[in-house]
């Protein structure tokens, strides 16, 4: 499955990342021209052109391989390095616009940054204090994409195993297995026993449909406070989950095929199509199928 979705997304990106790397692109033929307008006439700028020019060449190179986060870094490590080349009135002017954009940032790099960039009265800011304070700036425009890009991930992924459950409802629809399991009736002692795989298959797509709702449901929103190894694991868990569901909602199947089902359930009979709801429910909150758990141990003990 997960190379599956690997493949997915290695020939999707283009598509999905042409609107970006024609906006990282655009960005810094801009730069570029604007950085070669700004030498001809500010002479400070001329021994600090070289070392800019070769990075504004990785971040080209980085676009042309597609590697959108790369050409971010360099295209923003190259303006970095123009601040050790500005002069004092250019200098003020990006202190104090990082001065301002500091309340952007969360708390230690905020903290960092107004104390980088801290000067007695009268004192001109220092570049390389200037440097440092950019660079955590950007630091945190960096995890906050990789963080964009992770739930950008979790969501096309998710998306991916709706469709697949979709194409198989779909499919036990148009064979009629859907039918056939929505018909069945399990109120009395005799129930059909020769469509096992049916109905078991069938019961595992709705616990499944019902955990991908759960997890889109539940999974992280945009400028959250998350960390990127929350971010990470929460995803993981949300894997788990989708894994769960299927498995919920054979267990809650089987206990009502027991004798169980009066006593934990209070239902006194089921129809396919309350299996099936029940399924989804399974799947959507694996603690409908701890309560039954604990019940049944309750019970036992």
């Amino acid at each position: 499955m997960n190379r599956l979705i690997a493949s997915l997304e290695r020939r999707w990106r283009p598509i999905l990342q042409g609107r970006r790397v024609e906006r990282l692109a655009s960005t810094i033929t801009a730069y570029e021209h604007e950085l070669r307008s700004r030498k001809a006439s500010d002479w400070s700028l001329a021994t600090g052109f070289e070392p800019i020019l070769g990075v504004l060449g990785g971040a080209r190179a980085a676009v042309e391989d597609g590697r959108i986060e790369d050409g971010w870094k360099c295209l923003l490590t190259a303006q970095r390095l123009e601040i050790l080349s500005l002069g004092q009135a250019e200098l003020n002017a990006m202190a104090a616009a990082l001065r301002n954009e500091a309340d952007k940032l969360n708390g230690w790099r905020k903290a960092a940054v107004i104390a980088a960039l801290a000067t007695k009265d009268g004192e001109a800011p220092d570049p390389r204090c200037v440097f440092r304070a950019a660079a955590i700036r950007d630091e945190h425009y960096h995890n906050e994409a990789y963080k964009d890009g992770l739930r950008r991930v979790g969501a096309l992924r998710l998306a991916l195993i709706l469709i697949a459950v979709f194409l198989a409802l779909f499919w036990l629809g148009y064979s009629g297995c859907l039918a056939d399991v929505a018909s069945l009736s399990f109120g009395s002692a005799k129930s059909s026993t020769e469509h096992w795989g049916t109905i078991l298959a069938t019961v595992g797509i709705f616990g499944l449909l019902g955990a991908i709702v759960s997890a889109i449901t539940d999974a992280p929103k945009a400028g959250g406070p998350a960390r990127i190894p929350e971010l990470a694991s929460s995803f993981r868990v949300v894997i788990l989950r989708l894994f769960i569901g299927p498995a919920s909602a054979i267990v809650l199947y089987f206990v009502i095929r027991s004798g169980l089902s009066h006593s934990i359930i209070h239902l006194d009979s089921f129809d396919g199509y309350a299996i099936l709801v029940i399924s989804f429910a399974a799947g959507f909150s694996e603690r409908l199928v701890m309560r039954v758990v604990e019940q049944i141990a309750g019970g036992a003990s």
